[in-house]
């Protein structure tokens, strides 16, 4: 699950007859500690944003929580 120090902001927008709901998370303050997730989902109707919001909140969590444990660790440095 996504840590306490994570950044959650969602938006929703209407436009014609199409919704969206975008969801944004960030983790990390540092250069070389953020981790940063965006995705967007979009529906024919508020409603069915609203039947998926939390799910597709939970799949952005995950996601960033996955991209943190592929990363190095804090004192492992490039042999660039």
């Amino acid at each position: 699950m996504a840590g306490h120090d994570d950044e959650i902001e969602t938006e929703v927008t209407t436009e014609d007859e199409f919704c969206t709901l975008q969801v944004r998370t960030k983790r990390g303050e540092g250069t070389r500690d953020q981790d940063r997730v965006t995705a967007t989902l979009g529906r024919d109707s508020l409603e069915a944003i609203e039947e998926d919001r939390d799910e597709f909140i939970q799949m952005v969590k995950d996601t960033a929580e996955e991209a943190r444990t592929i990363q190095p660790d804090a004192g492992e440095e490039d042999d660039a």
